[in-house]
């Protein structure tokens, strides 16, 4: 298991999108109450019914985001604008077909129970209804997944250019890439850093610093500390382990394992992609 700050960023920004689609088509299906859906009568099984249209939309974006080839992936195409509304558009076409895919299916299997009827719309009839409903939700999604993007070009940035790592020993200090930074471990009144040199072998120093300015200075979304002793780059997990009753993180390089703190466990469980 491994996860670098970039995966982690792409897994978040694909899990909003999935959430959004499947959370705005059902809210907004249970308001307008589209298609010619009629019944005798309020049905908490109805509002139910278009609601599962939110579920098979989040199905789809998932397939969307999961089968297309790399070159096509939301990472490729978001910093590039023209590309980005192409692809957004295409996502909120592949979401209506497989919502009239399914309206298709509920005709044939639900319309007369419990006195409810989705009546058959061809293609061409309910496709501009669809479109229509899911194009501010593609508009609010091209804004974010570009703003997204940006963020992600910030970070790539800032682990690529050599920073100082500050000390109270002018004598201690040294610059290094963020993404070289593998981990820092508390020792008394001082941090023992380890990082890659440009051949990527694992070196360490010693600096006189606290591990609190190391977390003012370097990037939240490339490192985490699970215990108050450590401060992992989260490029560098590898895995996860429990001994006994005491969950410890793997790291690559490094020929120790990481202790976390109980009250961290959860969270760093839901950093680690299996």
């Amino acid at each position: 298991m491994s996860v670098t700050s970039s995966t982690n960023q792409t897994i978040t920004s694909h899990r909003w999108l999935i959430i959004s689609a499947g959370a705005y088509i059902a809210l907004v299906l249970n308001l307008l109450e589209p298609f010619g859906i009629t019944l005798q009568g309020f049905r908490p099984i109805y509002h139910l019914m278009l609601g599962s249209y939110g579920l098979i939309s989040a199905v789809a974006v998932w397939l969307w985001l999961r089968l297309l080839p790399a070159r096509w992936s939301m990472a490729q195409v978001a910093s590039q604008p023209w590309l980005l509304v192409g692809w957004v558009l295409l996502l909120v076409f592949w979401v209506s077909c497989s919502n009239w895919i399914y309206s298709q299916g509920l005709h044939h299997t639900i319309s007369g129970w419990r006195h409810m009827y989705v009546p058959v719309r061809s293609f061409i009839e309910l496709m501009p209804q669809f479109l229509a409903i899911y194009a501010l939700w593609g508009l609010v999604s091209g804004v974010f997944i570009h703003l997204w993007s940006k963020q992600a070009a910030t970070v790539d940035r800032f682990a690529s250019v050599l920073m100082l790592l500050p000390s109270d020993n002018q004598a201690d200090g040294f610059k290094v890439k963020p993404a070289n930074l593998v981990c820092l471990k508390t020792s008394d009144n001082y941090l023992e850093v380890y990082y890659l040199n440009d051949q990527a072998e694992l070196q360490n120093r010693m600096i006189r610093s606290s591990m609190k300015k190391m977390e003012q200075n370097l990037n939240t979304e490339m490192f985490y500390r699970p215990h108050q002793s450590y401060l992992v780059n989260l490029s560098y997990i590898q895995g996860l382990k429990k001994v006994q009753n005491n969950h410890f993180l793997e790291m690559a390089y490094l020929d120790f394992d990481v202790a976390i703190s109980r009250k961290n466990v959860k969270h760093i469980k839901a950093q680690v992609v299996n």
